[in-house]
């Protein structure tokens, strides 16, 4: 293994495999995280009101925040571009909110969180999150991330750079065939 990192052939192709191994595991990751977190709400780490919405308006969220992981991992696995691209907006989307939910806030960069823009939202915060696990510090809000979405961004982010990263060795070896 280590004469084929160091002396391979081809080394571009096994760059792009690579890279596309790691981008299609960490969708699986994701997707994996998200089912797992929705599906069983382990204590302290689980952060979703369920209790606010109907079992079948839970479930259906519950679905599609991991299936567009998985969903992702399939699109990854053909050689069309445009289900890779399109997957690649939603991860950045999901990601872009994430930041504004819950980064931006507890760095004192936006109030943009949904607890602070409706009445009473920061007590509906700490209703629903108020029994979270937390790693990180209290920051400069009272909007502070739990365990949950401390591992949910690292995560998405790498992997959005992995897929972008493959999406772009895709493209350029298609223009050199």
């Amino acid at each position: 293994m280590i004469n084929l990192l160091i002396e391979s052939p081809n080394p571009q192709k096994s760059l792009q495999e690579d890279s596309m191994n790691t981008a299609q595991s960490l969708m699986l990751i994701l997707f994996f995280y998200e089912y797992i977190v929705w599906h069983f709400e382990i204590p302290g780490l689980c952060s979703h009101h369920k209790h606010a919405t109907s079992h079948n308006s839970y479930m259906m969220s519950a679905t599609i925040n991991s299936g567009i992981h998985l969903i992702g991992y399939f699109a990854f696995r053909s050689s069309r571009w445009i289900p890779r691209l399109i997957y690649i907006l939603v991860l950045s989307f999901f990601t872009f909110m994430q930041f504004m939910f819950w980064w931006f806030p507890y760095f004192g960069l936006t109030s943009m969180s949904i607890f602070h823009k409706k009445e009473g939202g920061l007590e509906l915060y700490q209703k629903n999150f108020g029994g979270s696990v937390r790693i990180i510090p209290r920051g400069w809000s009272e909007v502070h991330p739990g365990l949950e979405h401390t591992i949910l961004l690292p995560l998405s982010v790498l992997t959005l750079l992995c897929a972008i990263r493959q999406f772009v060795a895709g493209i350029s070896k298609r223009k050199h065939v």
